[in-house]
């Protein structure tokens, strides 16, 4: 049995929280590579948007 909470709009909300998260955690990986920014700070940066990114994809996937 498959769990599904979510409707349509609800999935699409999801889908693109993600994906948005994603293009802006790649930006600011970019950007803090560019400029030369602490190690520690890119990795936290980075767990905290792609971590973000990958749950609502996988919510959006999964309906729930």
């Amino acid at each position: 049995m498959e769990a599904c909470n979510l409707d349509r709009s609800g999935v699409t909300k999801r889908l693109v929280a993600g994906i948005v998260a994603l293009v802006a955690g790649l930006a600011a990986s970019a950007w803090m590579i560019q400029t030369g920014q602490p190690l520690l700070l890119r990795i936290a940066v980075a767990i905290a948007a792609f971590g973000f990114a990958g749950l609502s994809l996988f919510q959006a996937r999964a309906k729930t």
